[in-house]
Formats: C-alpha cells, sequence, structure tokens
C-alpha cells in the first residue's frame, strides 16, 4: 500500500469498527481538526451483514454512504479493512494486522479509536487491536460510540456547538442506520448526547474522550 502523499498539518487517523462509528463517535472532533488544519484519515474495518449475512449491493451502498459522509466532514481518504462483520473477535490478529498496514500508509500523529468499555463485540475487538497497532503512535484516544456500555470515563472534551449541524447531516448519509428517537442512531439521540457530554464539560455540545497515550517530545 502506497503512502500517502504529503501535506500540510498533522496527521490523524480515525479507526472505526463499521462505516458510521466515525460520525457517531466523533464527526464533530473530525470537523474540529480539519479546521485547525489537521488532516484526516479513515479507516473503516469491517463491512456490515444483513440480518447476519453478506450482501455485496448493501456493502457498495455502505461505502458509498462512507464517502459522501467523509466528504461532508472533510476527510480525506477512506480505507476499507473489509474484514467480516460480527467475527472481528476472532482471530484478532486479522485486525491487528489490517490496522498496521494503515498506519504505515498515513504514518498518523494521533489516533481516535473505540472504546474498550463498549457493549458491541467487534467494536472491543478493534478497541483491542489498536492496542497493538498504536504502539508507536504519540497521541490516542478513545472515542464512544453512544448506547449501552460498559463504563466510559472520558477525560478530554471538544467543543462541537459549531459543528453538530454537519455531524447530524453526515450521520443522514447513512440511512439505513438511523431510528427514530430515542434512539442513538437519530438526530436528535446525537442531540441529546452531544448536549449531555457538553454540561459535563461546561460547553453546549461536546464530544468526550478517554486519553490512552499522550507523549510529550523535547523540541
Amino acid at each position: 500500500m502506497r503512502s500517502v502523499p504529503e501535506g500540510g498539518g498533522r496527521s490523524v487517523l480515525v479507526v472505526a469498527p463499521h462505516a458510521d462509528d466515525e460520525v457517531l463517535g466523533c464527526g464533530g472532533t473530525i470537523q474540529h481538526l480539519r479546521a485547525d488544519g489537521n488532516r484526516v484519515f479513515l479507516q473503516i474495518v469491517a463491512n456490515r451483514v444483513v440480518d447476519h449475512r453478506e450482501d455485496q449491493a448493501y456493502i457498495d451502498q455502505t461505502k458509498q454512504a462512507a464517502e459522501a459522509a467523509a466528504e461532508l466532514l472533510g476527510i480525506e481518504r477512506v480505507f476499507y479493512g473489509d474484514l467480516p462483520d460480527e467475527r472481528l473477535d476472532a482471530p484478532l490478529i486479522d485486525v491487528i494486522v489490517a490496522i498496521e498496514e494503515v498506519v504505515k500508509t498515513v504514518a498518523p500523529d494521533t489516533m481516535l479509536v473505540p472504546s474498550a468499555g463498549d457493549s458491541d463485540q467487534d467494536h472491543r475487538a478493534v478497541a483491542s487491536a489498536c492496542r497493538v497497532a498504536c504502539r508507536g503512535v504519540d497521541t490516542v484516544h478513545a472515542y464512544e460510540v453512544p448506547g449501552p456500555s460498559r463504563g466510559f470515563l472520558p477525560n478530554h472534551y471538544v467543543d462541537i456547538g459549531r459543528y453538530l449541524p454537519a455531524k447530524i447531516q453526515a450521520m443522514s448519509c447513512y440511512e439505513e442506520e438511523m431510528r427514530p428517537y430515542p434512539h442513538p442512531r437519530s438526530e436528535l439521540g446525537l442531540e441529546c448526547h452531544a448536549r449531555f457530554r457538553g454540561m459535563e464539560a461546561g460547553l453546549e455540545f461536546a464530544e468526550a474522550f478517554l486519553v490512552l497515550k499522550q507523549v510529550i517530545r523535547a523540541s
């Protein structure tokens, strides 16, 4: 896999177990990073299934939605791992290798990865794989995907007030994944969750992260 072309700003890699996790977990932060002049890349690790079956037409449709959402958020390039949905936890080495390949290509300064406390087994598998694949990356933050979890205790917040409308618009690209309120994958659900995290930080709207690693290098 070829390296991405050089450009200005720092390089950020977002790792999403499935298409739409990047929007749910850090769609506002991605826009904030882009506004600060950073280059943001996305890896979608697994293809989604329908009723536990792979459907190529649905996979193609989801990738089109991912590209549309990426354009709205300012993501420079999307990498697809094409691994099987619902089976990322065995064997984990396949997930590790897939992420390591993109890390080598992008050479990120920062990575945004899923939380290990997520209730979804694929999300937990990708979180575990990132612990290995991110060893050479200075800054690693875990994001949350709204929904049931086994505990997410954030210590880093990003003000997404000006970016929430575009985050909701990007999520609407995944029409098949949207649900009516009070589901978290609804427009009002996204807004409510951003308000909840914002209140924790004294902001109107926020996204929350857990700092897993932060290396400050000597100048």
